[in-house]
């Protein structure tokens, strides 16, 4: 079998996250959030149906570049926790499509 390489950036994550982010766990949080939108009618009322998303920059820590498979979408090292600084940025919009304005958070 001849492997086809390419080159990515790999996206780093703690050690602490992988052991918290398994199929069990998130399972039981989607489960739950289910359960309390469902009971507070959240999904019959778009203007109340907020999504909110952040994203972590790491200011300090950065990977190089690897060598992977070709077609590889995740690739991910793990590194020490506490070693990088993050700046994380949020995004917030409604079902109706109302907008917040974004949320930067720093250190």
């Amino acid at each position: 079998m001849n492997l086809i390489l390419q080159d990515m950036t790999a996206e780093i994550l703690s050690l602490a996250r992988v052991q918290r982010m398994d199929r069990n766990t998130v399972g039981k949080c989607f489960n739950f959030l289910e359960k309390v939108a469902t009971k507070n009618a959240i999904c019959d009322t778009p203007g109340n149906n907020f999504k909110i998303d952040e994203s972590g920059i790491q200011v300090n820590n950065k990977p190089g570049a690897l060598k992977t498979e070709k077609g590889s979408k995740n690739v991910h090292v793990l590194t020490l926790e506490g070693k990088s600084e993050n700046i994380t940025v949020t995004a917030c919009y409604s079902a109706a499509c109302q907008f917040l304005l974004p949320i930067i958070i720093f250190r």
